[in-house]
């Protein structure tokens, strides 16, 4: 991710939590859509590492979205964005199997 792409992802995560916090609901599911599609982005663009900031952050932007949406009475999109979260967690979220094998030894070595 080029230096300005982490920064925009950054921003747009803080203005989602912000927004959040203010009761500013579509808002926040609007600011948190886009931090999510530029942490995203940014996995296309390096090695999948399970302690990167920005895999920690697009699960984080999963779960306040799942929140926000859970909280409008959206609970099937809620329920899929946790999902989703559970998947990136996990590694299972990459089609790539060098990547999956790189989160089954980091999971091993946590445990």
């Amino acid at each position: 991710m080029t230096e300005l792409n982490s920064s925009l992802a950054e921003a747009h995560y803080a203005l989602g939590v912000l927004y959040k916090n203010t009761g500013n609901t579509n808002s926040a599911i609007k600011e948190m859509n886009k931090a999510f599609d530029l942490f995203e982005s940014s996995r296309l663009e390096h090695a999948y590492e399970i302690n990167d900031a920005s895999v920690l952050k697009r699960i984080s932007a999963l779960y306040i979205l799942s929140e926000l949406l859970k909280n409008q009475g959206s609970t099937g999109q809620s329920l899929k964005l946790l999902n989703k979260a559970t998947e990136i967690a996990l590694g299972l979220d990459s089609n790539n199997a060098g990547e999956r094998m790189h989160i089954s030894k980091e999971l091993l070595i946590y445990e």
